[in-house]
């Protein structure tokens, strides 16, 4: 299933909606930002979402992938997924995804850094 936001306003100002309109209410912010040949997001809430050890295989299936799948599809793409968490202050999850060699010089990389 692919939102109808993503095709009229590309990934970034697509999940800056998704962070506004879905995540920012829960108290998640979404962290983007390009370093060097690797794509790195970042989410963290303020202790009232993820909580160290509410998350089992069970509770994830019903709810989705979870950190399981996200792994999962980072590490198909030659990434990783690390979790930060501590009970009343919050989690942190990062991705990092590398990011693909351009094959010309002329298509030089676009530093951006975006938090939303």
């Amino acid at each position: 299933m692919r939102p109808g936001v993503l095709d009229e306003l590309g990934l970034v100002p697509a999940l800056g909606w998704i962070g506004e309109h879905t995540l920012r209410p829960l108290g998640i912010d979404i962290h983007l930002e390009r370093r060097s040949e690797v794509a790195v997001m970042t989410l963290s809430d303020d202790g009232r979402c993820l909580e160290p050890g509410k998350a089992s295989p069970t509770t994830e299936r019903a709810r989705g992938l979870g950190l399981a799948g996200m792994r999962e599809r980072a590490s198909l793409l030659g990434g990783q997924v690390q979790v930060e968490s501590v009970i009343g202050k919050g989690t942190r999850i990062r991705v990092s995804i590398p990011l693909p060699v351009e094959t010309s010089s002329a298509l030089e990389p676009q530093p951006f850094k975006t938090r939303l």
